[in-house]
């Protein structure tokens, strides 16, 4: 089996030696660990090159299952981390969490969880700027 190992940031040779350790205890076999690194500090979904390449792989079947750490390796952001995982299912990939101890296959009510959650959040976000923007165009009329 052929396992990409996703990271937003740049990890130490040590951090993926653990990894890779972690990766094998928990898979049957492993015959190779590829590792995808972005080289951005971009959150967006878009300038991740690293997990379109991912994606890409695994469609190729070059790669069987993608790794992350934890939910936080994907992002911080809720919303880009929901916008990752509709991705990931939409293109039937397989995959695990490694600290959350969730994968694709087990835990998909907890994904999509996930997903309801970060588009909620958004939205509830939206409506307040939406709102504090109202706000600041009635500000503006008035004299103070």
């Amino acid at each position: 089996m052929n396992i990409g190992l996703y990271s937003f940031n740049t990890m130490e040779a040590k951090q993926v030696e653990k990894l890779s350790n972690d990766i094998i205890q928990g898979f049957i076999w492993v015959d190779n660990i590829y590792l995808y690194s972005e080289n951005t500090t971009k959150q967006r979904i878009q300038c991740r090159q690293a997990f379109k390449k991912i994606i890409e792989d695994h469609k190729k079947q070059k790669i069987d299952w993608i790794v992350f750490e934890d939910f936080n390796t994907m992002s911080q952001d809720y919303y880009t981390r929901g916008l990752m995982l509709k991705e990931l299912l939409n293109n039937n990939c397989n995959f695990d969490f490694l600290k959350e101890n969730t994968s694709s296959q087990s835990n998909r009510i907890i994904l999509e969880t996930q997903i309801h959650m970060s588009n909620y959040i958004k939205e509830s976000n939206d409506e307040r700027s939406r709102m504090g923007n109202k706000i600041a165009k009635k500000l503006k009329g008035k004299k103070v």
